[in-house]
């Protein structure tokens, strides 16, 4: 192969992205219907130039649905049935493609956002620009239906206004200036809550703004989440506000969260203007503090008018880490219908115990409130688990109307089989007190539980809201039950059935359910052993999305009569999203699923447009059995014109660490499009699941536990020794294992033989909640962090030039570059050969297209010298 030039890739480059950006199709996100106007809003991204291509920019669209139903009768056109539907089927070709109507101007200006908005779409890994978000209020025949969103420093409100119910969409001018950021309509009146400079604050739709909370200091916020709570925990907000129309309805009621981080270590960044300081919490040292309180206020309507905002809190007793010692973070809080409760998901400092605690908001308090009390109040802790590996924190939940001072229903996910599933759990106030001795305070209630499994088998409830139909006892939900590579929409009976009724067995599990399979913490932990994954009875579910795609995201209209599916296969240039009808045939029947429109029309046509081309590689799937007998899945990419007589050189793609499951049929594509430039170039590329990645089961992630950098990088070992027998082309001899991000651990700590080239994104003091789920507190696991640590294995790396390029952003506020010069230093020191890339104003990831350009040519340039 002729060695190419750093001009000659740059050029190859371009014209690859050139071809790239032809492939790209628009699409839709952020589904929201409004069944009282019969019209679905979201978010979508047309070039304002030419409408059949794809912009990086979105904005708001909605389709009218009532049309589709009126063209859909007119033209005679049949719904697809899915229920029974594969990919290897024709879809009918009287498709219906609606016409998206733009609620704001396509040509929208990126602006610039504030720095905690740029630290935020860090967190949550956007890159796109545009509208990121809004919130939708669907109204009635009494109410007018809203839109919010921020863009820039401003707020825009959207009305429905006429007979027509369009939307008037104007930029609200507040009395005081932004930006604005987590901005939420609620209230009882017309109100919009939002975070300034540390502080809540909330403004009438008129524009007059409050000030509710006063922070005296940078190490002191009011209503956003700590850092570690977002990253690691995927929880982006601070604040809530109470339902409408409860209590006293003259007063206004916000529940927040109050985050001193003034322990938590102190880093500074360099920037080339100033130094930039963040509160970093590092693996076994201490992370922020937090608290909830309640603000109950009038707001300001005018410049006269003033206002009073009494802040409760839980005071002495009451708070919660007197009551739940163990625990370190608040990761999820929700108000109860009624507005008299509190609910709070608690997560221990190892993440290896939850609990779900119901907290009526009586107990807030002001200091002189609690004083002066005389009234017995308690907290009832409605569900607790404990795991062996640690707990996955999930947004599956759902709480049924059936709320009352005595007891509350609702839906978890848990892992306590092995697999993530689904499980009803009926909690029931005791109706003596019981003095708990595992570190729970007495004032605690340990409800009586019930649990039925919903869900059950050798396979996981993806990561994703459900949706639970009340009236037909149904609860519709993402899994990969048909294959680990696909994950699809089921729907399944959410009744309480006997046989479904959980016993107190004991069984070896990886997890117990309190009060269900053990009766105390303490109990449950003797129990953990070597456990066989529980074999579940069988369960009635249906597959409502056709197989050979993948399902990314579902959203259902508030009657749970219709969804938009947005999926795709590997095969895609973009994600495809249709309009699905629900159909009931009978009682106790499930019901079956039907297209009524596709979403990615370019205008009025009706030409498909379901993203393909065969310019896009598409990869092939392999599995193999590890050397201990555990079944691993991959793929391989060929380049154009593959050679099956021929050795190519190969890149091996990994991210290294759990919680990421890469080896899956959906799009990705332009997500890997470095890879497919490298096919352009003549290289092979292997992507392989080691044990560790996610969707798996928690015993298939937990062979990580308290020895990442171990156990992942053999099982990629054996998959290129398994590809290398004769199942592809690869040369072992010409191997590189390539990322930008690997989880705090070295590509290649013991196995630096077997690849002539290794390129890093490298990190190494990372943060605790992330660390410490996996590998325990530094001062326990001392074994442990010392093998997975890439510097204990400085010697075995290679004394040869131009065997290890390393990359990292200088303003990397996750992964810090003191880490790289670490790594720099004591390569230095043991005389190892390395070359060092710096971008000076990247972060966790290349935002800056020139830089990405960059790094993809010097990538590229550097295999062609050395490989």
């Amino acid at each position: 192969m002729t060695m190419l030039t750093w001009t000659e890739i740059k050029e190859k480059r371009s014209v690859f992205l050139k071809e790239l950006n032809t492939l790209k199709s628009p699409y839709g996100r952020n589904f929201e219907f409004d069944d009282n106007l019969n019209k679905l809003f979201f978010l979508g991204n047309r070039n304002a130039n030419d409408q059949n291509l794809a912009s990086n920019i979105f904005s708001l669209n909605f389709i009218d649905l009532e049309n589709i139903n009126e063209e859909e009768n007119s033209s005679g056109a049949q719904i697809i049935d899915l229920s029974n539907h594969d990919a290897n089927k024709s879809f009918n070709k009287k498709e219906l493609y609606p016409i998206w109507n733009h609620l704001l101007p396509l040509k929208l200006v990126d602006k610039p956002v504030s720095k905690q908005e740029e630290l935020l779409r860090e967190r949550m890994r956007i890159n796109t620009a545009g509208v990121d978000s809004f919130q939708y209020f669907s109204g009635n025949l009494e109410t007018k239906s809203k839109i919010l969103y921020s863009y820039g420093p401003s707020l825009f409100l959207g009305k429905t206004e006429g007979p027509s119910n369009s939307f008037n969409i104007r930029s609200l001018v507040i009395t005081e200036p932004g930006p604005y950021f987590d901005p939420k309509l609620g209230g009882n009146t017309e109100l919009i809550a939002f975070i300034k400079e540390r502080n809540l604050w909330v403004a009438t739709l008129d524009g007059f703004a409050t000030q509710l909370t006063f922070s005296d200091r940078k190490t002191l916020s009011f209503g956003a989440p700590e850092y570690v709570v977002q990253e690691e925990l995927d929880r982006y907000t601070g604040y809530w506000w109470a339902p409408s129309n409860t209590g006293d309805c003259s007063m206004e009621r916000i529940l927040y969260e109050i985050v001193d981080e003034s322990s938590v270590g102190l880093v500074t960044i360099a920037r080339h203007d100033h130094i930039e300081e963040s509160r970093y919490p590092k693996a076994g040292m201490e992370n922020a503090r937090s608290e909830l309180a309640i603000a109950s206020f009038k707001p300001k309507t005018s410049f006269s008018n003033s206002t009073t905002c009494v802040e409760r809190k839980l005071h002495g007793h009451y708070n919660l880490k007197n009551l739940f010692p163990w625990y370190e973070y608040m990761v999820r809080i929700k108000w109860l219908p009624s507005g008299d409760y509190i609910c709070v998901q608690l997560l221990s400092r190892l993440q290896d115990r939850t609990a779900i605690v119901k907290i009526p908001t009586e107990m807030f308090m002001t200091e002189e409130e609690f004083n002066t009390n005389e009234k017995t109040l308690f907290v009832d802790l409605i569900y607790e688990e404990v795991n062996k590996y640690w707990i996955n924190v999930t947004n599956v939940e759902y709480l049924f109307q059936c709320e009352s001072g005595d007891k509350v229903e609702f839906v978890v996910a848990s892992e306590r089989s092995g697999y993530r599933h689904l499980y009803r759990i009926e909690a029931t106030r005791a109706s003596n007190l019981e003095v708990l001795n595992d570190g729970v305070s007495s004032i605690v209630q340990r409800s009586k539980l019930k649990a039925f499994q919903l869900t059950g088998g050798q396979w996981v409830v993806i990561d994703s809201a459900i949706h639970v139909d009340d009236h037909r006892q149904l609860v519709y939900f993402s899994a990969n039950l048909d294959t680990p590579l696909e994950t699809h929409f089921y729907v399944t009976s959410a009744e309480k059935r006997e046989s479904s009724l959980l016993q107190n067995t004991l069984k070896s599990l990886p997890g117990h359910i309190i009060g269900v399979d053990a009766n105390s913490v303490e109990e449950a932990l003797k129990n953990f052993g070597n456990e066989t994954v529980e074999r579940s009875e069988k369960f009635v579910i249906k597959r409502l999305t056709k197989l050979g795609f993948s399902t990314s995201a579902v959203q259902m209209n508030s009657r749970l009569s219709k969804f938009v599916h947005t999926y795709s296969n590997a095969a895609s240039t973009g994600l495809s999203s249709d309009v699905i009808q629900l159909e009931h045939e009978g009682s106790g029947e499930l019901p079956s699923s039907k297209v009524i429109c596709k979403l990615n029309n370019t205008g009025s046509s009706k030409k498909s447009l379901i993203p393909y081309s065969p310019r896009v590689p598409v990869p092939s799937f392999f599995d193999f059995k590890s050397s201990d007998d555990v079944t691993l899945y991959g793929m391989v990419y060929t380049p154009p014109n593959f050679d099956k007589s021929k050795k190519y050189p190969t890149i091996l793609y990994l991210y290294g660490g759990p919680h990421v499951q890469l080896v899956t049929n959906e799009l990705k594509f332009p997500k890997f499009s470095r890879l497919m430039f490298a096919l352009s170039l003549g290289y092979v590329v292997v992507i392989i699941d080691s044990r560790g990645s996610y969707n798996r089961g928690i015993a298939f992630e937990g062979h990580l536990k308290n020895r990442m950098g171990q156990v992942e990088l053999q099982d990629q070992i054996e998959g290129l020794l398994y590809l290398a027998t004769g199942k592809s082309r690869c040369s072992l001899e010409k191997s590189l294992p390539d990322r930008w991000e690997d989880a705090k651990l070295n590509a290649s700590n013991s196995y630096i033989d077997l690849n002539r080239i290794a390129i890093q994104g490298w990190s190494y003091g990372y943060d605790t909640a992330y660390t410490e789920r996996y590998m325990g507190l530094p001062s326990v696991n001392m074994e442990g962090y010392k093998k997975g640590n890439v510097l204990s294995h400085i010697l075995n790396f290679p004394d040869s030039e131009n065997r290890l390029l390393i990359a990292h952003g200088l303003i990397d506020e996750n992964v810090h570059f003191k880490n790289t010069e670490l790594l720099v230093y004591e390569l230095i020191q043991h005389g190892k050969p390395h070359q060092l890339q710096v971008y000076p104003e990247e972060r966790h990831g290349l935002r800056n297209p020139k830089s990405g350009e960059h790094y993809e040519i010097l990538l590229f340039s550097w295999l062609e010298k050395n490989l």
